[in-house]
C-alpha cells in the first residue's frame, strides 16, 4: 500500500507556494520600507530553501536505506551471513532470583 513516497512530488508544489507566499509578503512590507522588504526577501526566501531541502533529504536517506534493505534481502552472500550468525538469544525481563 504504502510503496511509493509521493512527498517528494508534493514538496516541489509546497516550495513554490512558500516562494509566492514570501514574495507577496515581501512586496507587501517594502512598501512599508524597502530595506526590511529587502531583507524579507532575502532571509525569508533562505530559511525557506534550507527547511524544504532538509525534508527531501530526510526522505531521500530513507528511500536510499530502504533500496539497501532491499539489496541485502535478494542477496545471497547476507543470506549465508545471517544464518551463519543467527540473532542473540533476547534476556528474559522476569528474572527468577
Amino acid at each position: 500500500m504504502f510503496k511509493n513516497m509521493w512527498t517528494l512530488s508534493l514538496m516541489k508544489f509546497i516550495y513554490v507556494i512558500g516562494v509566492i507566499a514570501i514574495i507577496v509578503f515581501s512586496v507587501l512590507l517594502w512598501q512599508e520600507s524597502p530595506l526590511s522588504g529587502f531583507l524579507a526577501f532575502m532571509g525569508l526566501n533562505i530559511a525557506w530553501r534550507l527547511i524544504t531541502e532538509g525534508i527531501v533529504l530526510i526522505f531521500s536517506i530513507h528511500e536510499r536505506l530502504t533500496e539497501i534493505l532491499n539489496e541485502l534481502r535478494d542477496d545471497k552472500e547476507t543470506e549465508d551471513f545471517l544464518d551463519r550468525y543467527p540473532e542473540p538469544e533476547k534476556k528474559s525481563e522476569n528474572k527468577e532470583e
